[in-house]
C-alpha cells in the first residue's frame, strides 16, 4: 500500500481503497490457509491405520454405551423430552403439544433433564462433557 500511495489520485477515496486492501490480503490468507488444512488433513487421513480406526470405534462404542446406559437410568419424563429434542428433533412447541404441557414448561423439563442427566454420565464415568 505505501509503494502505491503516490498514484491514488483522489484523496476522498483513500479509506475505501485501504479497506479493499485490507480485505483482498485477508481474502488471500485465508485461502492459503484453507489450502494448508486440507493438505495436512489429507496426510492425516491418508497415514491412519487400520487399528487407529478400529481404537477409534471401540472408543466410540463405549461412549454409546454410556450415554444410552445412563439415559436409561432417567426418570421416564426426562428420557422422553430429551429422546423428541435431540434424536427427533422436535420444536418445544411440538414436544409441549405431545407431552401437553406449555412451551416454557416443555423447555424447563428439558433443562432438568439435560442437568440430570450430566449428573448421570458424570456418575457412569463421564465427567466434564459440556451439555447445552
Amino acid at each position: 500500500m505505501v509503494m502505491h500511495l503516490n498514484k491514488l489520485k483522489d484523496a476522498d477515496r483513500f479509506w475505501p481503497w485501504l479497506r479493499r486492501i485490507a480485505f483482498n490480503s485477508l481474502m488471500d490468507f485465508r485461502k492459503k490457509e484453507g489450502r494448508q488444512r486440507d493438505l495436512s488433513q489429507k496426510l492425516y487421513n491418508g497415514t491412519r491405520s487400520e487399528e487407529a480406526k478400529g481404537l477409534s470405534n471401540l472408543i466410540r462404542d463405549e461412549f454409546s454405551k454410556t450415554v444410552f446406559k445412563s439415559l436409561y437410568q432417567l426418570k421416564d419424563d426426562h428420557r422422553r423430552i430429551l429422546v423428541l429434542r435431540c434424536y427427533q428433533e422436535m420444536s418445544f412447541c411440538e414436544i409441549a403439544d405431545i407431552m401437553v404441557r406449555s412451551e416454557f414448561g416443555a423447555r424447563m423439563l428439558f433443562r432438568r433433564a439435560m442437568v440430570s442427566l450430566q449428573k448421570k454420565l458424570a456418575k457412569n464415568g463421564l465427567t466434564g462433557l459440556f451439555l447445552r
